[in-house]
């Protein structure tokens, strides 16, 4: 922020406006001491690798060199590591400790931006005067409705943009100060390669749908729960990318997909995934006790804070809407009582499950080396990036059972959890988080 504004050299007067707290906090957590926010990556690090590491046996198994020294199956995030020939120490790597102190350094930061901000201006030599001002509905409306034209007004030019093939995007893709008419062509063109349509099928109904990319990220969310194999190859991936970079592993860019995944399977979403099924907070007092039990694993992976005030359909309620799903309510009388019912909105589900279905076909066309059909690849280029076809490596169906006979005698009801996703497992306390 203070780099943008030292940008303008002439000594004009600027005004300022910082909210009191910021929101970009670090993706691993919101922890300011860097050693706990290190600790926690390790656990969610260590956690993740756990539950794909049928899927790393192969990837390390492609890429190291001998495999006479290495016959044993990694079980860590260090132990793959160490099997790629490359070797990862959580206690010496200094990189590692760098992103931490940056990492706990802009959480401090975000926790108190407004001090922050006039701490570091004040620093530089500027002279402050702090304006006090209160809310003025009317201009609040005014700020609402110029925010909503301009989406409208951007959702057009995107339907408008120029229709590019694979080819021509991939290009722009590797380019950097691209003009306006080559990043809406490329969001266009982004667009319906999620969503696997034509690209002059993109309208500006599904750009203000989209918002932002926020629905496609809910939507991978949904994948992955649905489709548990696409967790894992996507963890998966982006672990083979690092061994092909050959510059040493940075798990602060891992997504922990098989994780998240996992995580709301033990919590049984899919549960209230059916069209029909109902619920209110007095019919989730299960659910609620669970969700409390594993607030701290649910606070790391899925960064939702579960407090013992929130009613029991709000929770479920938002867990659901990480993933797309939305929900509707209406009252009804039981027993002389008004009562809040849920359900999610069949139509929206619907809209979903279709685009996921249309994603899982590519990828077995991909698996089976099939081209896609004509109407949708070449011409428009929607569903073709025309590389070579990628195998999904999924973990074997048992992946997410591991054997826990080394560990220290677990509970019965547990004995068929990965450690480090036990909601004992974690030491709440030490991440400042209440469980």
């Amino acid at each position: 922020m203070a780099q943008a504004l030292g940008r303008e050299r002439a000594n004009v007067p600027r005004v300022v406006w910082c909210a009191k707290q910021g929101s970009g906090f670090s993706r691993a957590g919101r922890e300011t001491r860097s050693l706990k926010l290190l600790d926690l990556l390790r656990q969610k690090s260590d956690a993740n690798t756990l539950l794909i590491r049928s899927s790393l046996s192969e990837l390390t198994s492609a890429t190291s060199h001998d495999s006479s020294d290495r016959t044993h199956q990694p079980q860590t995030f260090s132990g793959m590591a160490a099997a790629s020939g490359i070797g990862y120490d959580w206690a010496e790597d200094p990189h590692v400790h760098y992103w931490a102190k940056i990492e706990a350094e802009r959480n401090r930061s975000m926790w108190n931006l407004r001090t922050a901000l006039k701490v570091r201006l004040t620093h530089e030599g500027h002279q402050l005067d702090v304006v006090q001002m209160g809310t003025d509905g009317a201009a609040k409306l005014l700020l609402k409705a110029a925010r909503e034209k301009l989406k409208t007004e951007h959702a057009i030019a995107v339907e408008a943009a120029e229709n590019l093939r694979p080819a021509e995007a991939k290009a722009l893709e590797q380019l950097d100060g691209l003009d306006e008419s080559q990043r809406l062509a490329l969001k266009k063109w982004q667009l319906a390669d999620f969503y696997c349509l034509p690209v002059d099928a993109v309208d500006a109904d599904l750009v203000l749908w989209d918002n932002d990319g926020r629905r496609r990220g809910q939507l991978l969310n949904l994948e992955g729960f649905m489709h548990p194999d696409t967790a894992t190859g996507a963890d998966v991936r982006s672990l083979e990318n690092q061994t092909q970079w050959q510059k040493g592993y940075t798990p602060w860019d891992l997504s922990n997909a098989a994780l998240k995944s996992e995580l709301r399977h033990q919590l049984n979403l899919d549960a209230y995934l059916q069209t029909g099924q109902q619920w209110s907070s007095e019919s989730l007092a299960e659910f609620k006790t669970q969700a409390l039990q594993w607030a701290a694993p649910i606070k790391a992976a899925l960064n939702f804070s579960v407090r013992e005030d929130m009613p029991a359909a709000q929770i479920l309620n938002q867990l659901l809407e990480q993933m797309g799903v939305e929900c509707i309510g209406k009252q009804q009388r039981k027993d002389g009582e008004r009562i809040r019912t849920y359900q999610i909105d069949p139509l929206t589900q619907q809209l979903n499950v279709e685009i996921l279905e249309r994603r899982k076909a590519r990828r077995k066309r991909l698996r089976e080396g099939v081209t896609p059909p004509s109407s949708i690849c070449i011409e428009s280029g929607g569903c073709d990036r025309q590389k070579a076809p990628e195998i999904e490596v999924s973990a074997a169906a048992g992946s997410a059972a591991v054997d826990v006979a080394d560990f220290s005698e677990p509970d019965e009801q547990q004995a068929e959890l990965p450690l480090n996703i036990r909601p004992d497992y974690y030491n709440s306390s030490a991440w400042g988080w209440s469980a």
